[in-house]
């Protein structure tokens, strides 16, 4: 490498020039980022019971994986030449992708000791029971973000590994998710040159549980903490915005991989959400591979990164909500079904919700037994559960002059009393039944409100009201009973009222203070945040 030379391609120069710091990393970059692997980093490698790789499928599409093995499955046979001794599981995409030539990341992370350094190459010498890495970068991080664990290997595996694939996540993937402190992220970046900073890099991505938030079954929303400024993941998604995501149950040996597309928001409104983040990275899923008894090793949790109890950190402290009689009267679910739309035209709906009894589970994306049609603009994460009140019940029975309503008569899932729009906001956080569940958006009402009705234009008159109802987010998953008390757990003391949220994006328009206010809301669903923003922009394009 001659001093004309960076160890940084053109989009991790790209991130460090955003932030100021380009000419600042130049000097540790080059002392950092070696061609070849260092003794201490071969003797680490050669002590792992499991490796993560980052490669490409047949269809050019980025996964991140794992493999294991008795310690010493992984050894250096030169300076430049990492062995595998093992390949992944059938069923995972990368384990008839490891050809010759392939470009590939490498990974190694000492969980008890927090240790990681990582590699990028190409695959030499590939055979049944494993494959070489031509090494041509080699380079050490720091611990941060690492929650440590004690590696408890099987003798055997309880059950052959099964695989489970989709284009989106159920409720067991979102659990999954939801309750993870660690991932691992894929990237790639690839120009014409012949630079050895051109391939595959693997990251690991650590926070304190619920980290991740699966913001709809093909969304996810992860933040990004201060780390070394090399910015290898970041700037491969600055150029390439496709990657592989790897989640592990560290007590099942159950793997997720994700792959899509990745995007960086930079603005506050999005960092708000996470306490201690940089950025954000919204994750778009193309694909997903869940494998049961994937990897033969279970792992006791140790302790979390020390950096999470620092401020900055921490959720901030507000009171709960004002205690009130709020309950939850009747719970009403439905599966999407086939009715006759406007023009004669068929069309599915989940919107004909009936009362049910008994415990029914909450899930992160939802009750059990409740559906939507057009997941584009229904159900989600943020989306999980619509709550109205009762008391409006009795507004539209005389504005309608109509005595036949039922619960679940808005398409409702939660028919609520003591919960109003003006009320409730957006943040605030409730106990129900075994459940947390956080308010993340108003409803906007669709014509299947009227086709339900029956009455013309109701939805717009729906809107109108502004008694429009709310989503709720579930923090911690847990059955639910219609009787149950709704106990109020905390408020967000910069939020919005539903109301105000809901009049400021539909008939407050001109009030852009108020829209940078509800932008800054970090409960906010990303949808909403979206639209607040694209109505900032266009009253002030310039964005002076």
């Amino acid at each position: 490498m001659t001093e004309s030379t960076s160890p940084f391609h053109p989009g991790e120069r790209d991130i460090q020039a955003r932030l100021g710091i380009e000419d600042k990393m130049l000097e540790p970059g080059r002392r950092m980022i070696r061609s070849t692997m260092p003794e201490q980093h071969k003797e680490f490698y050669a002590q792992l019971p499991m490796f993560f790789i980052g490669g490409a499928d047949g269809d050019n599409r980025i996964w991140a994986s794992a493999v294991t093995g008795e310690p010493g499955f992984v050894s250096a046979t030169s300076d430049t030449v990492l062995s595998i001794k093992a390949r992944p599981v059938p069923g995972d995409p990368l384990s008839d992708s490891l050809t010759s030539g392939a470009d590939i990341g490498g990974l190694g992370l000492q969980l008890e000791t927090r240790r990681r350094n990582r590699i990028n190459g190409r695959i030499a010498n590939p055979t049944r029971s494993g494959f070489d890495i031509a090494v041509r970068q080699s380079f050490g991080n720091c611990p941060k973000y690492i929650q440590t664990r004690t590696c408890q290997p099987t003798d055997t595996l309880t059950a052959a590994p099964q695989a489970h694939t989709g284009a989106a996540l159920g409720a067991a993937e979102a659990g999954m998710i939801a309750g993870a402190d660690t991932f691992f992220i894929a990237s790639r970046f690839h120009d014409e040159t012949d630079a050895a900073f051109n391939g595959f890099d693997v990251s690991h991505r650590g926070g304190q549980p619920g980290f991740v938030i699966v913001s709809h079954s093909k969304q996810l929303l992860f933040p990004d903490y201060a780390g070394n400024r090399m910015f290898n993941t970041l700037g491969n998604i600055q150029t390439d915005p496709h990657c592989g995501l790897l989640f592990i149950d560290f007590n099942s040996g159950t793997t997720l991989q994700l792959t899509g597309n990745a995007e960086i928001l930079w603005d506050d409104a999005h960092t708000k959400r996470f306490p201690g983040a940089q950025r954000v990275i919204v994750f778009s899923i193309d694909a997903m591979v869940r494998i049961d008894n994937a990897l033969p090793l279970h792992w006791q949790f140790g302790e979390a990164s020390p950096v999470f109890s620092m401020p900055g950190f921490e959720m901030p402290v507000a009171p709960p909500p004002p205690q009130g009689s709020m309950r939850l009267k009747t719970i009403s679910i439905a599966m999407p079904q086939d009715v006759d739309g406007p023009k004669g035209r068929n069309l599915a709906t989940g919107i004909f919700k009936q009362p049910v009894d008994g415990k029914i589970m909450l899930s992160r994306m939802g009750l059990q037994g409740d559906g939507q049609a057009d997941l584009r603009n229904h159900g989600g994460s943020f989306r999980a559960v619509y709550v109205y009140d009762t008391s409006h019940y009795e507004h539209w029975a005389q504005a309608l002059e109509r005595d036949d309503f039922a619960p679940g008569q808005f398409g409702e899932n939660f028919t609520v009393a003591g919960m109003t729009e003006s009320d409730i906001h957006i943040g605030d956080r409730f106990r129900i039944g075994d459940a947390l569940v956080e308010v993340s958006q108003p409803r906007v009402p669709c014509f299947k409100l009227t086709l339900k009705m029956g009455a013309d234009g109701f939805h717009e008159q729906f809107l109108n009201s502004n008694r429009c109802g709310f989503y709720l987010r579930v923090i911690e998953e847990g059955f639910v009973t219609a009787g149950d008390a709704i106990m109020p757990v905390h408020r967000d003391p910069d939020s919005l009222s539903v109301a105000r949220v809901n009049a400021l994006l539909f008939h407050d328009k001109g009030n852009l203070e108020g829209a940078r206010r509800a932008l800054d809301i970090p409960a906010l669903s990303l949808g909403w945040k979206e639209s607040f923003q694209a109505q900032l922009d266009k009253a002030d394009p310039a964005g002076s």
